[in-house]
């Protein structure tokens, strides 16, 4: 029952993700919204209903759908969004037990400093800039202790491409650090990368995945 209930959810997540790429790809952006949230709501239903190794990935997955509907669905309140996301990575660095590192611990005090200086430096000092560095250093921390440890293959893959993902978004948001060429590209490899990486985190931490 339970390998058919995985099954079922990747064929689901396959379908919706083939839709919302090709409305992306015909510039149908608007029309997509609702599809691409689907599948992250998927994504946090089908975590919440299994059988998961503790109740951090669902409420991170929980989180996640929260922070999609302010950054996605309504396009507005962008802070809100950004602290849940930076919320999802505590709870991620609490998984990886990063938090009884001290390496990790001087790394997250350190990290956001050295992009506060760059972002200082290149002029582009605001409160979400700051916030969104602050949730990508967690992140790309995050990522680099799930590949160290390598105790869950999905999830470091996971977290990767959910930096793959921002790096997108980061890309998209200073056009003027991207060339023309490749300017929609970062659009369409947001959620290129950014669904996989979510289906893969919720896989991470239910039963055959863990």
């Amino acid at each position: 029952m339970a390998e058919r209930k995985i099954k079922l959810f990747l064929a689901i997540e396959s379908f919706l993700y083939v839709v919302f790429l090709s409305l992306d790809l015909i510039g149908q952006y608007q029309a997509s919204i609702g599809w691409k949230y689907a599948g992250i709501l998927l994504c946090c239903f089908f975590s919440l209903s299994c059988q998961n190794k503790g109740k951090l990935v669902p409420a991170a997955l929980t989180l996640t759908a929260l922070a999609d509907l302010f950054l996605l669905v309504l396009d507005q309140y962008y802070i809100f969004g950004l602290l849940l996301f930076f919320f999802v990575q505590m709870i991620y660095a609490v998984r990886l037990h990063q938090l009884n590192s001290p390496w990790f611990a001087v790394a997250r005090i350190l990290s956001p400093v050295f992009v506060f200086i760059i972002l200082y430096m290149a002029g582009f000092i605001t409160p979400i800039n700051l916030l969104a560095a602050l949730y990508f250093t967690q992140l790309i921390l995050n990522t680099i202790s799930a590949w160290a440890g390598r105790k869950n293959t999905l999830f470091a893959i996971g977290l990767t491409l959910f930096a793959c993902c921002d790096i997108c978004v980061g890309a998209y948001n200073v056009p003027s650090l991207v060339p023309t060429a490749l300017y929609e590209a970062c659009y369409i490899g947001m959620w290129l990368f950014y669904l996989p990486s979510q289906v893969l985190i919720t896989l991470s931490s239910i039963k055959p995945y863990i």
